[in-house]
């Protein structure tokens, strides 16, 4: 018979008095004395040998409760495994949701950041965050790794376990058929019962320390829903973040709807002020042009009329002179021909009176004369008026000119900031669809990091030690990753 020593960490807990054998004491000198001194009396043999038969008995009943104590251990022992591997599972889980709302969280910074700056620093936190991520995967790679290779030894140990439970059993079958025992199986059981019992207390032990890890984790899985709700929490302020920025968009879209429906009515008002304007300017040309020729031609008309006044005048002093002159000759010849005085008196009544119509004329001649620089004078005027006239429409076409070319100015700019606009729509749009592309690529690389990190791989762990050195790695991860 071979008895095989068990590793301490593949036992389960039980209660050390269980495994206490009886006394073999008694049997080793009975057999003893069977194989050296044979007995003087005959009723002594079957006593011993009875006793000896009893005591291996109850040693094989002890076997037999010890063997199903380890089944039920290595039962439960299954149980805790599979609780936590499912604990695991649906940590992994909620870190690979977390770790999906972190890339969307940082995807919707990243596409906000050109319309609110005051979301630059949280895009720059993600996108640090987006390179703990790769980062954080290595680690994850390399600690699904040592999980495997932990996963792998402790199968193995489970396998060398469930062997030496058969060879038990074999063993117990054995012992039960053979009834005379020999001294050296008994010592080896002895000592197989002394290396359980060890390996009962070590296990016992390992229990306790699995139970205050277990109370840890859960402590640990508290402060991650503390932190997810946290998050849950920021994650609703971008939301409404985005959501106002996404207001924003409208109302500036809106805004751009109605500066192009002012730039069409601006260009409906310019067209119609031009319209009306070049109106305004043949009606005031064409009446001033009416107002000033009909002036004109009066004056043209009184000069005629003064002309041909002056003309008459003209005439009439010419013939007065001559008149004048003949009396004075006639006067002359009167004298020398000492004429009567009667002629005389009625020649100088007739000078008198010529002289008086000739005062008269002259004094015609002069008013006319008046009249004539009055009129001179008027033209002047009416000729300043006309320049002023014009000089006015001329200044009215250049404030004219000057509020056209400003309108003129004015939609250019109008047009050049919808065109701005524009470009700024499309380049938004653009942005836009950049950063859903790059969400998209972000996504699906987080997704083929994290499944070939092992998330896909069935996590059947045993043994309590390294579970929770997995956990409490994982734990760190989700840890440094929320920070």
């Amino acid at each position: 018979m071979q008895i095989r020593v068990m590793d301490s960490t593949d036992r389960s807990p039980l209660d050390a008095s269980s495994t206490n054998f009886s006394d073999p004491s008694p049997a080793d000198s009975c057999h003893g004395d069977l194989h050296q001194n044979p007995p003087s009396d005959g009723s002594s043999e079957p006593t011993n040998v009875n006793a000896e038969i009893e005591g291996s008995i109850a040693a094989n009943q002890d076997l037999v409760e010890e063997v199903a104590s380890l089944r039920n251990a290595l039962s439960e022992k299954e149980q805790t495994t599979c609780i936590l591997q499912q604990e695991l599972i649906e940590t992994l889980r909620n870190g690979e949701a977390f770790s999906a709302n972190i890339a969307s969280l940082e995807a919707e910074k990243i596409e906000h950041a050109s319309m609110a700056a005051c979301l630059a620093q949280e895009v720059q936190a993600m996108r640090a965050q987006k390179i703990d991520l790769l980062d954080e995967n290595s680690k994850i790679a390399s600690g699904n790794q040592f999980l495997d290779a932990a996963h792998a030894e402790l199968k193995q140990k489970l396998s060398l376990l469930a062997v030496d439970l058969e060879w038990k059993q074999t063993a117990m079958a054995a012992a039960q058929a053979q009834v005379y025992i020999s001294c050296f199986d008994i010592e080896s059981l002895q000592l197989e019962n002394e290396e359980y019992s060890k390996e009962i207390s070590m296990l016992h032990a390992s229990n306790g320390t699995m139970n205050s890890q277990a109370v840890k984790l859960k402590e640990e899985g508290q402060v991650l829903l503390s932190e997810l709700e946290t998050m849950v929490s920021a994650k609703a302020l971008v939301e409404r973040k985005v959501s106002d920025l996404q207001a924003t968009i409208a109302v500036l879209g809106g805004q751009l709807s109605s500066i192009i429906e002012n730039e069409v009515d601006l260009q409906n008002q310019l067209y119609e002020a031009k319209a009306r304007l070049h109106q305004l300017e043949d009606e005031a040309i064409t009446s001033r042009e009416a107002d000033v020729l009909a002036h004109i031609e009066d004056l043209e008309s009184q000069l005629h009329a003064l002309g041909a006044d002056f003309d008459t005048t003209g005439h009439a002093l010419s013939r007065e002179a001559d008149i004048v002159d003949n009396t004075r000759a006639l006067e002359v010849a009167c004298m020398k021909k000492a004429g009567t005085e009667s002629d005389l008196c009625t020649l100088r009544l007739s000078s008198d009176m010529q002289e008086g119509e000739t005062d008269a004329r002259r004094q015609h001649s002069q008013d006319l004369q008046r009249r004539v620089a009055d009129l001179r004078i008027e033209t002047q005027q009416l000729v300043r008026s006309n320049e002023d006239l014009e000089g006015m429409l001329k200044q009215q076409q250049e404030t004219e000119m000057i509020v056209s070319s400003q309108l003129r100015e004015d939609i250019k700019k109008l047009e050049g900031c919808l065109n701005e606009v524009e470009e700024r729509a499309q380049s938004l749009h653009g942005k836009e669809e950049e950063l859903k592309y790059k969400l998209q690529e972000l996504t699906t690389s987080t997704n083929n990091k994290l499944r070939l990190g092992g998330l896909t791989t069935p996590l059947v762990i045993s043994g309590g030690t390294i579970v929770v050195v997995g956990l409490v790695a994982l734990f760190l991860h989700m840890k440094a990753k929320s920070k």
